[in-house]
């Protein structure tokens, strides 16, 4: 952001971490802060540690969420180098730990395995999950989106649809409403601005992106530097520039991920 641009208030709950859904494959070495990787919600440390930093979300998600399953009785992890396994046991230390810790919790369903050329279909995996969190935890307070950084190839028109679907199913279980997306990795004006006009008054709580201005391999220069923090700022100044234009008034903006190597 240029030296006399204003500052606007931050939302309180501005701290938001997120822990990988991570497929065995997908990095050479899986991050210990990944499901796949058996990540323990029972860490009384961590636990303490997310509470002082309350307000806060976490968010369980990324990449690996579209190669994610939720299989309720399977002991596994992982399934060969492609799949993530979340069962019951899995999901029920999430929720304790978000209890615990109270952590507000968004997470991340799969789009991509169950999505055609014209639809995402929830009743493949989405709506069993559901009905086992609401059996289980009754009341839950989650926060939802469907897929990961959907390629150029998914258009907007789509992924109206699958928010939709989504927005239509949640009051039936009771067990949160917020609902954010599409998690654009790099913003087509044109496909974003579709999805925000498509989505006016569709139940979406938030407008989500991601943008990694320091690339893979930047230096210390590039993190004390002013060149990525203004891209990013131009970044975010257009996507707010949309909202206006295109989207409802009281959507959030996200930054949902973003860092540097």
């Amino acid at each position: 952001m240029g030296a006399n641009s204003s500052c606007v208030a931050a939302d309180h709950t501005f701290v938001q971490h997120t822990l990988a859904t991570t497929i065995p494959g997908q990095w050479r070495v899986v991050p210990a802060g990944s499901i796949a990787n058996g990540f323990d919600f029972t860490n009384a440390k961590l636990i303490n540690v997310v509470r002082g930093l309350a307000p806060t979300l976490i968010r369980i998600g990324g990449t690996a969420a579209d190669a994610a399953l939720y299989l309720p009785a399977d002991p596994r992890r992982k399934i060969g180098s492609s799949t993530t396994v979340v069962s019951d046991a899995t999901w029920d230390s999430i929720l304790s730990f978000a209890s615990a810790s109270g952590a507000s919790l968004l997470w991340n369903l799969n789009s991509k395995s169950f999505r055609s050329a014209t639809s995402w279909d929830p009743t493949r995996n989405a709506t069993a999950f559901l009905a086992y969190t609401a059996a289980k935890h009754p009341g839950v307070d989650v926060a939802w989106s469907v897929g990961n950084e959907p390629s150029s190839s998914v258009s907007a028109t789509l992924l109206v649809q699958e928010t939709a679907a989504l927005a239509a199913l949640l009051p039936a279980y009771g067990v949160g409403a917020a609902q954010y997306g599409p998690s654009f990795s790099t913003t087509d004006d044109a496909r974003a601005a579709a999805f925000m006009e498509g989505t006016r008054g569709g139940g979406l709580t938030g407008f989500t992106t991601h943008r990694y201005p320091l690339g893979s391999n930047c230096a210390v220069a590039d993190h004390v530097g002013r060149a990525a923090s203004d891209a990013l700022g131009q970044h975010l100044s257009k996507l707010v520039a949309l909202k206006v234009a295109h989207a409802d008034p009281g959507l959030l903006m996200v930054l949902e991920e973003t860092a540097g190597g």
